[in-house]
């Protein structure tokens, strides 16, 4: 049967078909959830997707923190608390989810949209609702060792993970705004890390590998390090 991902980023949902990577019709801009939009969401499933012989394979979504923590310091019956040790308090009209990073024995803590979780909870009981950050680190890590630094970017934000000893050492995941940004972010998780010839890897679209590429070999405190350029794919690819 031909499948559909659903994408959100926290302000539209996308339709993307699984044999093209395109978009099934325009987003959805959701400024503000309510009866009327649950009505128009449903619809639009309805008629591009449903009636359309498709099925879900999935709704990825695009969360703007998150916390990576080793599972032999996690307490999943603690989750909201960890949360606030790192952010102070949980945004409004969120909650508070996890999944599990397996390959580096680590749970992913982050917020999601209420509404966002329970229209989907509830009416797609079957279709996995997944973080795109713990798809994208799972992807990264499946077929490579643990380098020392590892940059996600994704639409509005970029998770730069750090390991020492094959050990997760530090996550964050940070919003920006320019690919200057990122490099700033960079050069100072470098410094932290005071290591001689460190191995960075970094995941994205191929117009910001580019750019980030051309500054790295510009600088001469960037351009003596080595980089692994992994390029985006196919948001199907991620779905274990």
């Amino acid at each position: 049967m031909p499948k559909a991902i659903l994408f959100y980023d926290e302000k539209k949902i996308f339709f993307f078909d699984n044999k093209t990577n395109q978009p099934l019709i325009e987003p959805l801009q959701i400024d503000s959830f309510n009866k009327f939009v649950s009505g128009r969401l449903s619809n639009l499933i309805q008629s591009n997707v449903i009636d359309k012989g498709m099925e879900i394979a999935a709704v990825i979504f695009d969360s703007r923190d998150g916390l990576l923590l080793p599972n032999e310091l996690y307490n999943p019956e603690k989750r909201e608390e960890f949360y606030k040790l790192n952010y102070s308090l949980i945004p409004p009209g969120k909650i508070i989810k996890e999944q599990q990073i397996s390959t580096i024995n680590a749970t992913l803590i982050y917020s999601c949209k209420q509404w966002f979780h329970d229209f989907f909870s509830d009416n797609f009981k079957d279709t996995p609702i997944l973080n795109s950050s713990s798809l994208y680190l799972k992807k990264c890590l499946s077929d490579r060792d643990f380098k020392d630094l590892h940059i996600i970017i994704k639409r509005d934000t970029f998770d730069i993970i750090k390991f020492k000893n094959n050990a997760l050492l530090s996550y964050n995941s940070i919003e920006y705004t320019s690919t200057n940004d990122i490099i700033y972010f960079l050069i100072g998780h470098l410094e932290k890390m005071k290591l001689e010839k460190p191995e960075i890897h970094i995941t994205g679209n191929t117009v910001k590998l580019k750019e980030i590429e051309t500054i790295t070999n510009r600088m001469d405190s960037l351009k003596k390090y080595s980089y692994r350029y992994h390029a985006d794919t196919n948001l199907f690819d991620l779905i274990p």
